[in-house]
C-alpha cells in the first residue's frame, strides 16, 4: 500500500511535470508562430539570405554590383603635403549605402607607405562622384608618393532606396580663369537645383584634365545651402601653378539618405 507521503510526492511530481510540459508547448507554439524579422539573424520569410533580400531593406551581396574605383591619385600641395582623390561609381541605380569607411594610402617608388588618411562616405544610387581628402602629411623624411591606393575598409551594407534617379543638381557655364601672381587661378561654375527641396552641405569638386585626359588639378568647396529651383554661382580656387585645362568636369555630391 502506497503511503500518504508517497502519494503527496507523486502529486507534486505530476504537477511540476505538467507545468513544465505546458510551458514547453507554449514556448514552442510562440516560437513557431512568431513572424521572422530582418534583424533576427535567421534566414526566414522571403529572405534571400540571412536578414537580407526579399522584403528586407538590406540587400544581399548577390543582388548588387560591386562599387567601381576608376582611379585614385595624389596631388602635391607643398613640401610633404598632398591631396588625394578617387573617382568612384555606384553602378546600382536602386541601391545605396548609408555609411562606409575608406582609406587612402600613399606609397613611394620603393612601395613604402608614406601617408595615409581614413574617412567615411555614403554611396548614392547610380552616382559617379569624387572622394577628396586634402592636406595629407607625408612621413618625415619620406620620398614623394608615386602610387595612391584607395579601398573601402568597412562592411558595405546595401539597401534599397527610392532616391530620384535624375540628377538633382547640374552645373553649367563652367570656366577657367587664370590670375597673375600672387593670385590663384580659379574655376567658376553655375549650379542649378532641379529638385523641389532645399539642399544643404552640397560638396562640389572640380576636376581639370589636360589634352591627354589626365587629371591635372583638383579643387573642392562646399555650398551650405542651395534652395529648391535656385541657380547659384560657385568659385573653386586652384593651386598657383595650375595651367589652363583642356576640359573641366564638375561633381556635385550630397547625401540622398539624409
Amino acid at each position: 500500500m502506497i503511503s500518504w507521503r508517497s502519494r503527496q510526492q507523486f502529486k507534486y511530481f505530476f504537477l511540476v511535470s505538467a507545468l513544465l510540459l505546458i510551458a514547453g508547448v507554449a514556448g514552442l507554439f510562440f516560437y513557431v508562430n512568431t513572424p521572422g524579422s530582418c534583424s533576427d539573424g535567421t534566414q526566414n520569410n522571403d529572405e534571400l539570405g540571412v536578414d537580407c533580400g526579399g522584403s528586407c531593406a538590406r540587400l544581399c551581396a548577390s543582388e548588387v554590383s560591386a562599387v567601381i574605383t576608376h582611379w585614385a591619385r595624389a596631388f602635391p600641395v607643398r613640401d610633404a603635403l598632398y591631396d588625394a582623390a578617387a573617382l568612384i561609381e555606384n553602378p546600382n541605380f536602386d541601391a545605396g549605402v548609408r555609411a562606409v569607411s575608406y582609406s587612402f594610402k600613399l606609397y613611394d617608388a620603393k612601395n613604402l607607405l608614406v601617408g595615409e588618411r581614413t574617412g567615411k562616405t555614403y554611396l548614392n544610387p547610380g552616382e559617379r562622384f569624387v572622394l577628396y581628402e586634402n592636406g595629407i602629411s607625408a612621413r618625415s623624411g619620406a620620398n614623394a608618393p608615386q602610387r595612391t591606393f584607395f579601398e573601402f575598409t568597412g562592411e558595405i551594407v546595401w539597401e534599397t532606396t527610392d532616391a530620384p534617379r535624375e540628377q538633382e543638381v547640374i552645373s553649367r557655364d563652367t570656366g577657367f580663369f587664370p590670375a597673375p601672381p600672387p593670385g590663384a587661378p580659379k574655376v567658376t561654375t553655375t549650379l542649378v537645383n532641379r529638385s523641389a527641396k532645399d539642399l544643404e552641405n552640397l560638396e562640389v569638386v572640380a576636376l581639370l584634365f589636360d589634352a591627354e585626359e589626365n587629371v591635372s588639378d583638383i579643387s573642392k568647396t562646399t555650398v551650405l545651402r542651395l534652395a529648391a529651383g535656385e541657380t547659384q554661382s560657385v568659385t573653386l580656387l586652384l593651386s598657383p601653378d595650375s595651367a589652363a585645362p583642356a576640359r573641366i568636369e564638375i561633381f556635385p555630391h550630397r547625401n540622398m539618405f539624409e
